[in-house]
């Protein structure tokens, strides 16, 4: 009984510590900078570099700066901007709606949004209006003077906005890093006490259940075999089923 009763306990102290093992490992990959989070992150790095952000004019100014090309009508290529535009108001609003109230939110909502709204209202305004008179000249002076200055402006918001970001992104990043090593730290402990607790309980119930019946079964057996001392108390004050 006694070798019956430690080998079901070992093996529930070993269902658990490989309960444990397995939680330890997912808690690993799923972490912040572990294999999954930095799957997702180099894909959305991937996104990021292969496509124009829409919530930065950079493909707008690019494409002012080549309207005198050839190969496609005003028509269209005014169709190709107001579409630019409308990305980044779209872009704009969603930012606008969802970051908290702090610099940042500033920075997208008012001071890089404003120089790129005067930018497009100039562009519909004024120079593609010029370039379909064929007034080439008039129009390449705004952009020179107006677009170009707007563009700049525009530009050192979004560099402040990704230097902000990228701060807030280590920061959170050290933050979370800490948060897991900590709970992995207790964990661990958790575990640990968790395996004492359970040998302590085999420990005790060993001591307090399984003793007195060897020793009642060993004493009976020497009676049965004509070797007890029949003097021999058993013991029946015990406070559970053995008394």
């Amino acid at each position: 009984m006694k070798n019956k009763l430690i080998g079901m306990l070992s093996v529930a102290v070993i269902g658990f510590f490989i309960l444990i093992v397995l939680f330890g490992m997912a808690f690993q990959e799923l972490r912040v900078n572990g294999p999954v989070y930095k799957d997702i992150v180099q894909g959305k790095d991937l996104i990021a570099d292969v496509l124009p952000p829409p919530e930065y004019i950079v493909e707008t100014h690019l494409q002012v700066m080549l309207l005198k090309n050839k190969g496609q009508t005003w028509d269209e290529k005014e169709a190709n901007l107001r579409r630019l535009e409308n990305d980044f108001v779209v872009r704009h609003k969603v930012w606008s709606e969802t970051l908290p109230a702090g610099e940042l939110k500033n920075l997208i909502e008012k001071e890089s949004y404003q120089p790129a709204e005067e930018y497009f209202r100039v562009l519909f305004s004024k120079v593609i209006p010029l370039y379909r008179r064929g007034n080439d000249v008039d129009a390449e002076q705004i952009i020179r003077d107006s677009l170009q200055p707007l563009y700049e402006k525009h530009r050192a918001k979004v560099d402040q906005i990704v230097k902000i970001q990228n701060e807030e992104n280590s920061a959170l990043e050290t933050s979370s890093e800490m948060k897991i090593q900590f709970r992995s730290k207790v964990l661990v402990i958790a575990a640990g006490l968790g395996i004492l607790l359970i040998f302590g309980g085999i420990i005790r119930t060993t001591w307090k259940f399984v003793t007195p019946v060897v020793a009642t079964a060993k004493q009976m057996r020497e009676i049965a075999e004509g070797n007890g001392d029949l003097t021999v108390r058993l013991p029946d004050d015990l406070p559970d089923e053995v008394g």
